[in-house]
């Protein structure tokens, strides 16, 4: 997906904004969430303003972000998300089958968008 779009933060930070198209996000926020510096936040997100996937406002002295959910290429570029998504899994589906005899495999965490201890479970 980087070379698609560019760079690995706007990946990040579209994942982000695209997995929850409701919520606000503030550059902060987004920094930690993603482990990057806070300059590359503001590029990306600037970027992303300038071409309307997201729109911003002022609360509290901060400036938050929102995906536009408006924008008139906001379902194509989810359903393209949700693609790479699904198609990076079952190349780590068969990835994990070729290394040993897989009898149970379950997707938690980073994959399914909820915050957990664990991302895999897998029995062998």
């Amino acid at each position: 997906m980087e070379q698609l779009f560019g760079s690995r933060t706007r990946v990040k930070v579209l994942n982000i904004f695209l997995k929850n198209p409701e919520k606000t996000y503030f550059v902060r926020e987004l920094s930690r969430m993603t482990g990057d510096f806070i300059n590359s936040i503001r590029r990306e997100l600037s970027i992303l303003h300038n071409f309307g996937l997201l729109k911003s406002f002022h609360k509290d002295g901060k400036r938050y972000y929102q995906t536009n959910q408006d924008f008139f290429l906001f379902q194509e570029i989810t359903s393209l998300f949700s693609k790479a998504e699904v198609f990076l899994e079952n190349q780590l589906i068969n990835e994990l089958k070729q290394l040993a005899r897989v009898d149970y495999l379950v997707f938690t965490g980073v994959f399914t968008g909820v915050d957990t201890q664990t991302d895999i479970f897998l029995v062998g």
